[in-house]
């Protein structure tokens, strides 16, 4: 329609559609019922799964135990610039090489009939977005000791409802999620990755609702040392992997009833979150090995601190050392 045309504005729309990822659609219906009294013949349709609700709910006079109905539909495309590529517009603003963005959306509804309740469950997963670059452009001053630079975040909202008719049960929650995570590989052939989740949640239920917060944090790093000997059984170079990760964790809890006596906020409508959660947990890990003809040596070495910062302010301290060898044989043909 645009013609082959390729320059200003329309070149740079042009160039952005022929970027644009694969467009999937999948939808999946499924309905099933399950009887648990007397054995039943059932009928020919329901064997094929024709038929609706009311279809699998009833068969050869007898009824269902219990009817599951369920619906699924899920979306997902994105944009990609591989490398060697890119998009060159009048302005002079080009997009990194190397870069893609996923979008998905999905949707789940769970409808379940039983003698004695209705329950309709639904969970929307959107947004649902997903940035990675691998082929980050790396400084000049930097390019004898970086051989790659790369990172990866995103944005998730899951959120899920709960409906049972006829009671006061109705629950629901909202998770919003951001990941971040940045690797650097040196060209010493050492790596670094490090990586952050943010999660918040917050959770309704009839009594009331919970909020929680958590932020996790994860730093690795691996690589190989120097050998010890350039001839010997400790030629072979030493392999070192550390990894260290923070978990925390905090909970409150805030009443849907009045509270008694005086309001402890300035608004007597909104009454307070209580915490009942506030932990932190610190692992490390060292793991040394080397090849030394005929085995894998090494070392082990764990270590883990749990800290709560509510009540008796209780906390616990774990450290592991082992060491380890592995035999390696040779396989070949018996005669």
């Amino acid at each position: 329609v645009a013609g082959q045309e390729r320059s200003g504005i329309v070149g740079a729309v042009l160039e952005l559609m022929d970027r644009i990822d694969v467009f999937s659609v999948t939808w999946v219906a499924t309905l099933g019922s399950s009887f648990r009294r007397q054995a039943a013949s059932p009928s020919l349709g329901y064997q094929l799964g024709f038929g609706g609700l009311d279809d699998f709910r009833m068969q050869a006079g007898d009824t269902a135990s219990r009817v599951n109905d369920t619906e699924t539909l899920a979306l997902s495309s994105g944009f990609r610039l591989p490398l060697g590529a890119g998009l060159n517009v009048d302005s002079g603003f080009r997009l990194p090489l190397g870069a893609g963005l996923n979008v998905d959306y999905s949707t789940n509804d769970l409808f379940t009939w039983s003698r004695r309740t209705r329950m309709r469950t639904r969970r929307t997963t959107w947004p649902n977005l997903s940035l990675s670059w691998n082929r980050l452009p790396v400084p000049r001053f930097l390019q004898g000791l970086v051989a790659g630079l790369g990172f990866r975040t995103g944005y998730t909202v899951r959120d899920n409802t709960s409906v049972i008719r006829n009671a006061n049960q109705d629950r629901g929650s909202e998770i919003t999620t951001i990941p971040f995570s940045f690797d650097l590989v040196l060209t010493t052939q050492w790596s670094i990755t490090y990586s952050v989740t943010f999660t918040n949640e917050e959770r309704l239920d009839p009594t009331g609702v919970t909020f929680r917060d958590q932020t996790g944090h994860t730093f690795q790093l691996t690589g190989q040392v120097r050998p010890l000997s350039t001839t010997g059984r400790f030629r072979n170079p030493i392999r070192v992997s550390l990894r260290f990760s923070q978990n925390g964790q905090n909970q409150c809890r805030r009443l849907q009833s009045a509270f008694l006596g005086p309001p402890p906020l300035p608004d007597p409508d909104v009454p307070p979150c209580e915490p009942f959660t506030d932990l932190v947990i610190r692992d490390l890990g060292l793991t040394v090995n080397t090849d030394v003809t005929p085995f894998v040596v090494g070392l082990q070495a764990f270590w883990r601190d749990t800290q709560s910062e509510l009540g008796q302010r209780l906390g616990s301290t774990q450290l592991e050392i082992s060491l380890f060898g592995q035999f390696l044989f040779e396989t070949g043909e018996i005669r």
